[in-house]
């Protein structure tokens, strides 16, 4: 049976760790066990994106030494799965251990959704009444299949009545950028829930637990969940 270690976002603390136990939720579920990391180590993302390569450095080889022993690395977030996949290499130019060890973590970190979606998983959740939209992440054109996977999982709860966002506009998560742009942030999150307003949901359905509590600042009691809570049950 697979080792599966699941990887909450460093972002949010105390409100990822509680993702990461709704998500281990889905797994036990399945019958499959997981170890879900807490505190969950930083891969590096947010120092990397401030231009602290350095720094950077330093947590993304200690993530990958937690993480290179399982068979499967499952993430409830696109945006460090993306990073992890294809900008954390960057780091170690040169350092073939530490670049022999991304390249196998790599090959065995998964979005949630899709790895979910992958291994046949779905719902077993009551009958869920109501309307939802589906906001795909941003960084869904470098990870082929993540949004459609969300679809899927969605559509298989009874009664939910489930759109997607056309359109991949990104909210404004990006590590830091929230904090060190704060006007610009709060204009792409308004941009983003007038297109959710539009659909008239009773609930929105984020991938990324980062743009969850930056869209509820501008959402207009239009209540936002992970998708890990609405499958697993814990949300509406």
């Amino acid at each position: 049976m697979q080792r599966v270690g699941i990887f909450p976002t460093c972002l949010l603390k105390r409100r990822d760790k509680r993702l990461g136990d709704i998500s281990r939720e889905l797994f036990d579920h399945m019958g499959i066990p997981a170890q879900v990391f807490a505190p969950p180590p930083c891969c590096g993302w947010v120092p990397y994106t401030r231009g602290d390569w350095p720094r950077a450095r330093e947590e993304a080889r200690g993530w990958l030494q937690r993480a290179h022993s399982f068979d499967a690395v499952v993430i409830p977030s696109p945006s460090c799965v993306q990073f992890v996949r294809h900008y954390m290499s960057q780091l170690f130019a040169g350092d073939d251990p530490v670049q022999e060890m991304w390249e196998h973590v790599r090959s065995h970190t998964h979005e949630l959704a899709r790895y979910l979606d992958l291994i046949g998983y779905r719902p077993s959740r009551e009958p869920l009444r109501g309307r939802c939209v589906l906001i795909p992440p941003c960084v869904s054109p470098h990870l082929p299949g993540v949004a459609e996977s969300a679809l899927a999982l969605l559509q298989a709860i009874p009664d939910l009545d489930v759109h997607m966002l056309p359109r991949h506009r990104c909210c404004s998560w990006g590590g830091a950028f929230h904090q060190d742009m704060p006007e610009l942030s709060r204009a792409m999150m308004e941009t983003v829930m007038h297109s959710v307003q539009e659909a008239a949901p009773d609930f929105a359905v984020v991938l990324d637990p980062g743009c969850q509590p930056l869209l509820a600042r501008v959402g207009q009691n239009v209540p936002i969940y992970h998708l890990a809570e609405v499958l697993a049950g814990h949300r509406p």
